[in-house]
């Protein structure tokens, strides 16, 4: 840890930048430690047209805090670098649980992003409004593998994406997946995700001026130590066109 992050008694800043000359900058941001508690669930009834719950759009509510999200915007308002990385914990773009025998929901007091939709959505606005070039996101937290591109809008998934979001698993959290699932763009409820894997692995990424590259790198277990590692799938984001195109597929 960096001398200008000590703990100065119970508050820890932990948000930080990195820049790696002109080719990206990656912002590492903090959700948890400045944000409102998650939403209150609620009816059916109580859903606005958009089937979020009246918390999860209420636009009082923060991932961030004011002072890292002016901070964040800041950056990407004058960002001068290739690829502009938000590197964080959870979920980013919206995720809907729906079912054929389901109605569209977001999850019952979503630790996501889906928990905070105005705020999320102030950043999407705020990425279109100045230009930023390239935006990616960095996440963790499911333990699964994704690649989601970014609706402008949380109201429709189907919009040309304003960023992409690279989940990657987990090494051995959850330990090896009973049903071992890979799809491919098939949930017509959530068309801006083109991928999605439940394996233990990791994820690798491969940055030029021209493109991003990530190969998700799946191992046969992580119960033993000469577990060996394959390519399931490699998807390319181009420069200057958000959202990742498939590559490539299958055990190479």
């Amino acid at each position: 840890m960096s001398r200008a992050r000590k703990p100065e008694g119970p508050d820890l800043r932990l948000y930080r930048r990195f820049h790696w000359g002109k080719l990206a900058t990656f912002n590492v941001l903090d959700g948890r430690q400045y944000r409102s508690d998650q939403p209150a669930g609620c009816t059916q009834d109580q859903r606005d047209p958009s089937r979020y719950c009246p918390d999860e759009i209420n636009p009082e509510r923060t991932m961030l805090g004011a002072e890292q999200r002016e901070w964040l915007l800041d950056e990407l308002a004058s960002t001068e670098a290739r690829w502009n990385v938000l590197a964080q914990q959870t979920g980013f773009a919206p995720f809907n649980r729906q079912t054929p025998t389901t109605p569209r929901n977001f999850g019952i007091g979503a630790d996501s992003w889906d928990g905070y939709v105005a705020e999320r959505q102030q950043i999407l606005d705020w990425l279109v409004e100045h230009g930023t070039a390239n935006p990616v996101v960095l996440t963790g937290d499911s333990h699964q593998n994704w690649i989601r591109n970014v609706p402008p809008d949380y109201r429709s998934f189907d919009g040309r994406p304003v960023a992409t979001e690279v989940m990657g698993t987990s090494i051995s959290t959850n330990g090896d997946p009973p049903a071992p699932t890979t799809r491919y763009g098939d949930d017509p409820f959530n068309p801006h995700i083109p991928f999605r894997n439940n394996n233990r692995g990791y994820v690798r990424c491969t940055l030029t001026p021209d493109a991003w590259t990530s190969e998700f790198r799946i191992v046969t277990t992580g119960a033993q130590p000469a577990a060996t590692a394959s390519t399931l799938a490699t998807f390319v984001i181009e420069n200057g066109r958000a959202g990742a195109q498939l590559a490539g597929s299958g055990v190479l």
